[in-house]
């Protein structure tokens, strides 16, 4: 498992859970996890990059896994990247990846996966639901490429609302 960013990120942690419980469960094999966190967002230098795909690269160079799963929409475009020499031909699955992420990745048919919907439309209409009398909306992101990008979509969604919230 490649996890885009790093242990404390609750979202992909959750699904790696869920995914490592459902497939020991169902798998009549013994199963050996391994996780690996890219820690992408907090360090972007291309160098960390070069230095994490050859770790990558040594520690698996002797035991290859049979499948990489990635969590989180950094770790495909880094899976896509260095997956020759870390896991050449081995399948993908990737998870947490928006359908624009999706659209603009050219995947081999060994690499599959599930579309995510982040709607973030429908996360407002959960929050006025929850909070009918909220006045004000506090939008947190990080500074790394994907939280640039999701603070445009939420700019936009929000924008968009019919009621208007003090945003911050």
């Amino acid at each position: 498992m490649l996890h885009a960013f790093n242990f404390t990120f609750p979202s992909t942690t959750m699904i790696a859970d869920a995914a490592r419980k459902h497939l020991i469960k169902t798998s009549s094999q013994k199963i050996e996890f391994d996780a690996d966190f890219l820690d992408l967002a907090r360090v972007s230098d291309p160098e960390h990059e070069q230095r994490t795909a050859d770790f990558l690269r040594n520690k698996y160079a002797h035991t290859p896994p049979d499948l990489v799963m990635t969590l989180g929409s950094a770790a495909l475009p880094f899976i896509l990247k260095y997956r020759d020499a870390i896991a050449p031909k081995i399948p993908v699955v990737f998870t947490s990846i928006s359908a624009h992420s999706y659209a603009a990745q050219r995947l081999p048919p060994d690499i599959t996966g599930i579309i995510s919907d982040f709607n973030l439309d429908k996360t407002l209409v959960l929050a006025e639901r929850l909070q009918p009398e909220a006045r004000r909306l506090f939008v947190i992101a990080g500074t790394g490429t994907t939280d640039r990008l999701w603070q445009t979509a939420a700019r936009n969604a929000i924008k968009n609302r019919e009621r208007n919230f003090e945003t911050t």
